[in-house]
């Protein structure tokens, strides 16, 4: 029995001779979210997003094979995850994972060509962030009572935040 190697010259020559062989999309994403890790450097939270999104992918691809995807086969996943209700961001991030699983299938060998990259995704609203009143700033900063023993160095902290825009964990470092 001839044991078929992910990326092998084997595995290549059977493709090309007996069409895309079937993938295994459980394995391939195990896989996939260490190269994340290691080769990438995601953050922990990211690779567990991601994992997520093509978990959910793994549930609706059920037993098809990815390597015989059509682009409209993967549309309707992007119109499955609309119909569950899932925000414009989550949607977008789903995308992102897919592709970058498609391009990691296609960087492996397993997939020749890359159909998830001719899926399109909506252009996202930026949010403006909601500002505070003079009256609150002015009450803000006043914040640090006189009897405290901190009062300058919070007043201070409190001052950079305001003229600067830092993060919090920027000005506390």
């Amino acid at each position: 029995m001839i044991k078929k190697v992910p990326g092998s010259r084997l595995q290549k020559l059977l493709q090309q001779k007996s069409g895309p062989a079937p993938v295994a999309a459980a394995a391939w994403i195990e896989s996939w979210a260490g190269y994340l890790r290691s080769e990438c450097h995601l953050a922990d939270n990211t690779v567990a997003a991601y994992g997520r999104d093509l978990r959910r992918f793994s549930h609706w691809l059920g037993k098809r094979n990815v390597a015989a995807l059509k682009v409209s086969g993967l549309s309707d996943f992007v119109g499955v995850l609309r119909d569950d209700g899932l925000a414009p961001s989550s949607v977008a991030r789903c995308l992102v994972a897919l592709k970058m699983f498609f391009r990691y299938l296609q960087l492996e060998g397993v997939l020749l060509d890359n159909k998830a990259e001719l899926l399109g995704s909506q252009k996202l609203w930026q949010r403006v962030p909601e500002v505070l009143a003079p009256d609150a700033i002015d009450d803000l900063l006043r914040a640090p009572g006189r009897l405290d023993r901190l009062a300058v160095r919070d007043r201070a902290l409190l001052e950079t935040l305001y003229a600067t825009g830092c993060r919090a964990s920027e000005v506390s470092n």
